[in-house]
């Protein structure tokens, strides 16, 4: 039998290491590189702070992974230590004792710098291992619905980890999705390998560039701002980090790199063709110039009643987290002779969104000689998904879709804006519009709401209606931009 004492010292000995990664890192550097290099070199000081709704998704997946296990695994050994170092002692004793599982289990192997938290560890009597005729495996529990390659990435270094203490690397892992549908994943030790390489690298001084809205918390805003210091051709509207890279091979980094670009050298590049190109060489000159690239003129209808639209919802999935999905607020502001209202349809429950759309669409029906206007595609997809789900007596397609004009997909079409990025904030602060509450978005409305839904708790509704009646009129002030220039 394995002497625990023994095995314990070995994989805390970290002497001579001077690179540790955690799961994180690797969660970080699938997201993006720049995260890893930012843990490295850049002062924590720089760091975002937690807002309300990470706050959430940190008491959502922890609550979560919680349940599954309670109700998964009842019988699993929960680890609990004052130190990671005394949590990781318990778990190899538990491992030589056979125990069926462990959850929240701290692991190490320090010979090599590696070092995390396991949500589930269960025994394996298939293969041996240093603590016998047995093994164990990896469960990740996830709140995500649909698990992506940084999920997968994840389970992979700790399957190897764990590989490290007990002398036997599992051929597959699992990860336990929100529906608690369990997915075995197989071991893909050649990519994790390229990942931690890369890692070590980045510790040692490699260089990794910003891409400008790649980055999320904690370096979104750190990042975001060495992208604009450096001029980064990820601000071209519609260049993300797989185009960036292709750019970056053939020599274009920088705005400045794009604006003296040829549209043939841009077309070589994969996945850029003639429009593209186009789109590219407009966006650039409209940053360089701080002023926006008139593409074509535009015309709107001429109606007596326009009306501004805006949904706020839950979302199906922000982050890697999913939440409960609903729509819970359709907030029109209506300009008609000249009179400015702002109208809020309000779920007060998580029951009520049928309610609330029925309410809405009684309304919409009474009016006359309208237009409706809205930025993207969120409430066109989310007005379809609620005629689905709840049903109507009207005819929708009259009353409501024939009468929808998305105005991002007219504003693209018609300027190349000095912004970085197309989304409603990026371009109604270029033209002049306000937000009244900086410090609230659409996730941060979302927390509150379902806090108030399952609470009882108003405090912050107001905020959330507020949110909502500015975004409806940031459409309404994009438009009057829109129709005089």
């Amino acid at each position: 039998m394995v002497d625990t004492d023994s095995l314990v010292t070995t994989c805390l000995n970290s002497e001579g290491i001077d690179c540790f990664i955690y799961a994180r890192l690797v969660y970080d550097y699938d997201i993006d590189p720049f995260k890893v290099w930012c843990e490295f070199h850049v002062s924590p000081d720089e760091k975002d702070p937690r807002d309300d709704f990470l706050e959430f998704l940190m008491e959502q997946g922890n609550d979560h992974e919680s349940n599954t296990i309670n109700e998964m695994i009842p019988d699993a050994e929960k680890v609990v230590s004052e130190t990671p170092e005394e949590g990781f002692e318990l778990v190899v004793k538990s491992m030589t004792g056979g125990i069926k599982a462990i959850a929240n289990a701290p692991v190490f192997y320090m010979p090599e710098g590696l070092k995390g938290v396991i949500d589930l560890l269960e025994r394996d009597d298939s293969n041996r291992s240093l603590f016998g005729d047995f093994h164990y495996t990896v469960s990740e529990i996830k709140l995500a619905k649909n698990i992506k390659s940084y999920h997968i990435l994840q389970g992979a270094f700790y399957n190897y980890l764990v590989g490290k203490i007990q002398g036997y690397t599992p051929e597959s892992f699992k990860i336990i999705n929100r529906d608690r549908e369990i997915l075995e994943i197989p071991y893909n030790e050649r990519e994790l390998f390229n990942v931690l390489s890369e890692i070590r690298a980045i510790k040692e001084g490699k260089e990794v560039s910003p891409t400008y809205g790649s980055c999320d918390w904690p370096w979104e805003t750190f990042a975001n701002k060495e992208a604009i210091h450096r001029k980064d051709v990820s601000l071209i509207n519609g260049v993300g980090k797989a185009t960036k890279y292709k750019l970056c091979d053939v020599g274009i980094k920088s705005i400045d790199d794009v604006d003296a670009a040829s549209h043939a050298s841009l077309c070589s590049v994969k996945g850029i063709g003639e429009k593209t190109a186009i789109k590219m060489k407009n966006s650039a000159q409209a940053i360089i110039s701080s002023n926006p690239v008139k593409i074509k003129d535009i015309s709107l209808p001429d109606v007596g009643t326009e009306i501004f639209l805006d949904l706020e919802g839950t979302g199906e999935q922000i982050g890697e987290q999913d939440l409960i999905s609903m729509d819970y607020l359709i907030g029109v502001t209506v300009r008609k002779n000249d009179e400015i209202k702002y109208i809020p349809f309000f779920a007060d429950s998580l029951e009520s969104e049928e309610k609330m759309f029925k309410e809405f669409l009684d309304w919409l029906v009474e009016q006359e000689d309208y237009i409706i206007y809205h930025w993207h595609h969120y409430e066109r997809t989310h007005l379809s998904k609620l005629v689905e789900k709840h049903g109507t007596e009207y005819d929708v397609k009259s009353i409501l879709f024939d009468k929808m004009i998305d105005l991002h997909k007219i504003s693209v079409r018609s300027f190349s804006f000095p912004t970085y990025g197309t989304g409603l904030k990026e371009i109604a602060k270029y033209v002049g519009f306000d937000w009244r509450d900086s410090e609230i978005n659409a996730m941060i409305s979302a927390v509150i709401f379902l806090n108030y839904a399952t609470t009882g708790n108003k405090e912050g509704l107001d905020r959330v209606i507020g949110y909502n009646e500015d975004d409806c009129n940031a459409t309404m002030v994009i438009k009057d931009w829109l129709t005089s220039n």
